[in-house]
């Protein structure tokens, strides 16, 4: 025993920074005991920010995800990941992950968006405007909801990562701001959760009747559990995914992240880490010592959560790239990484690879060789004609793709159709190709998922880059693309196209 208390600290202020630390010891084995046995109410977090979890409440990397996941899909309601799995939102921040045992596969968003769209159409969620959520249906759709919201920030992260080794600071700044956007968003969601004292660091700093000497003895050990370990020992000791805490504490850290990263950049100087591990420390012991309490309530709960799925499901603009890649797939399956390309740089430069190549009259002669070559080489007649008459570029549809088929049904005139080809011209200068570059490359990050989907995936991303590095952007499409699809299109601006051309193409005989 002389050893032991032969290292204790001997300063008052030691002293009283070690009863703390005997105090929160003690609340730890007595919480311990509590949460193993609130069944389904509350799941710890283990320091590598991952749940604790048994194997019949948790999906895992395996057949066990695809089963339970399976199980939504067949719209009952099952056990799932409650809590979910910690995100890098509560890590460190940093360029990297700091998450050590963080696994690409685990509670995948392609599942977990399924899973919230299923849930919602089997109990007819959003068309019923009146029904309310059951408890279990609320813990299921926000667990799903703010795991899927915490998993694409790492994206969205990355994303600003592209943008810094661009040195790009307008796109940095959007960056930071979407990802610091996804943080209050998990942290609004989570309050809205069926158990309030598992979600909302008010409960964990508990009701002090406006006693300041009590909210003190609630509020350190539980701001020194999430912040530091004694004299800043050990820092992040623990992370909670609290309604409250996400929006305040760990939004205001990556905040900290990204204005140093900027400023790095503003400064054309290197990202100091120590620096900005310092300044970290100082937040970390700033907030350490106040006696804030973060209030989220709502009038209308079901309300606000319906708020949320609809926007989840139809109105997510973090899924534009998902989104357009599933369109390109579905309407040409055979599509390569080379061809969903293509169909970005077109919307972002139009036709203006083209402008001092072609006007208008060459134009016009150009589709009337082509179409001719249809009809006389690829054997082209009306019936039987399956590809889409016009189709959205890119993940907006700023410029549409009209296939030369109106031409040869008489629905548009190959001199209409070239005009409107060149008015959507534009000139493109060198600062617009890196500019493309520097999105390209952010859009790389949520194409990852379809990296088995989109064929040719390695080598057209690295044909992409070789294209760069050249100075250039135009691609044209693949041989497998071509070989299934013969598609003959003409890009039109999408105002051009909605006000002269689709009212022909979509006129009937009648009209």
């Amino acid at each position: 025993m002389k050893d032991i208390f032969s290292c204790l600290p001997h300063s008052p202020l030691s002293w009283g920074i070690t009863y703390r630390l005997l105090l929160l010891g003690i609340l730890l084995l007595i919480g311990t005991s509590v949460i193993a046995q609130r069944d389904n109410k509350g799941v710890p977090l283990r320091k590598d920010n991952r749940s604790v979890g048994s194997s019949s409440s948790h999906l895992s990397n395996s057949d066990n995800e695809t089963a339970q996941f399976t199980e939504i899909n067949k719209g009952r309601s099952v056990g799932g990941l409650h809590n979910g799995l910690g995100t890098l939102i509560e890590a460190i921040p940093s360029f990297n992950d700091n998450l050590p045992n963080r696994l690409p596969g685990f509670y995948n968003n392609e599942y977990l968006f399924q899973a919230v769209n299923n849930i919602a159409d089997s109990l007819n969620i959003l068309r019923n405007t009146l029904a309310s959520f059951s408890d279990d249906c609320r813990c299921q759709l926000i667990t799903y909801m703010s795991q899927w919201y915490g998993n694409q920030f790492a994206a969205e992260r990355d994303k600003f990562n592209v943008a810094f080794r661009h040195r790009n600071l307008p796109l940095m700044r959007q960056q930071a701001q979407q990802a610091l956007s996804l943080i209050h968003e998990v942290d609004t969601l989570l309050a809205l959760y069926p158990f309030a004292e598992d979600n909302r660091l008010n409960e964990h700093l508990g009701n002090d009747g406006g006693d300041p000497s009590l909210h003190d003895d609630h509020m350190h050990p539980t701001r020194m559990l999430i912040a530091y370990w004694g004299e800043s020992v050990i820092l992040d000791y623990a992370n909670r995914k609290w309604s409250g805490l996400l929006g305040h504490y760990y939004a205001s850290r990556w905040e900290l992240f990204f204005e140093a990263a900027i400023t790095a950049v503003e400064q054309q100087q290197e990202f100091n880490l120590a620096t900005f591990n310092q300044q970290l420390v100082r937040f970390d012991n700033q907030w350490f010592q106040q006696h804030e309490v973060y209030p989220i309530r709502f009038n209308n709960e079901d309300r606000a959560l319906r708020h949320f799925l609809v926007k989840f499901l139809y109105h997510n603009d973090y899924r534009l790239v998902a989104d357009a890649a599933d369109r390109v797939l579905q309407q040409f399956p055979q599509s390569n990484l080379q061809d969903f390309y293509k169909s970005n740089f077109q919307e972002r430069f139009g036709t203006g690879h083209l402008v001092g190549k072609e006007r208008t009259q060459g134009m016009i002669d150009y589709i009337n060789r082509e179409c001719q070559y249809m009809i006389e080489q690829e054997g082209w007649t009306s019936q039987g004609y399956e590809l889409p008459r016009y189709e959205l570029a890119g993940l907006k549809g700023d410029y549409v793709r009209v296939n030369l088929s109106v031409v040869l049904d008489s629905l548009v005139s190959a001199s209409h159709l070239a005009d409107c080809f060149v008015r959507g011209a534009f000139a493109i200068d060198s600062a617009d190709i890196a500019n493309w570059q520097c999105r390209w490359e952010m859009r790389m990050v949520d194409l990852q998922p379809y990296r088995s989907r989109l064929g040719s995936f390695e080598a057209d991303s690295t044909a992409i880059q070789q294209l760069f590095a050249q100075g250039k952007y135009a691609y044209h499409h693949s041989a497998r693309f071509n070989a299934a699809y013969h598609y003959h299109y003409r890009l039109i601006r999408r105002d051009i196209f909605e006000l002269e051309l689709l009212p022909l193409i979509e006129k009937t005989p009648n009209d």
